[in-house]
């Protein structure tokens, strides 16, 4: 018999990953919490595992934010705290943008603005992935700029 994934509205996916990117993003860049590189990749790797399995864009959004924690931190170091979350929101704009271009002119939107659950968490992890990604190179093009 065949079934048929969860569907779960485009918008509100992407402001429950996006809040959950930032919450987590700013709260484990805290200089408290200091954990090796290496747990927070391999925290983004199980956080976006279990995005796709659970269906859960708030796991999607933790997963970024892994990866994101340490992109600001980085960005912080080199440039100043205020540069580092500028280059952090400026880069999670940019994501969000790219996300939204992609996916609303797609054909797995339907005309009521869902979307299989699964692709969107995937796709999810991956746009804040790509936010997190691009903190480091963003701040240092607003610091250059700033000098």
């Amino acid at each position: 018999m065949l079934t048929t994934d969860l569907l779960l509205d485009v918008t509100r996916a992407e402001c429950l990953t996006w809040a959950s990117y930032a919450f987590w993003t700013l709260a484990c860049a805290w200089p408290a919490w200091t954990v090796a590189a290496e747990t927070h990749v391999l925290l983004a790797i199980v956080y976006g595992a279990l995005a796709v399995l659970w269906r859960s864009p708030m796991a999607a959004g933790a997963s970024g934010a892994c990866l994101g924690s340490l992109a600001l931190r980085t960005a912080a170091l080199d440039h100043g705290a205020v540069v580092g979350l500028m280059g952090a929101v400026v880069s999670a704009v940019v994501a969000l943008l790219v996300f939204a271009v992609v996916h609303r002119g797609a054909d797995l939107v339907d005309e009521d603005g869902k979307m299989e659950a699964r692709p969107l968490c995937l796709a999810l992890t991956l746009a804040v992935g790509l936010a997190a990604m691009w903190t480091v190179p963003i701040a240092d093009l607003i610091g250059w700029a700033l000098r």
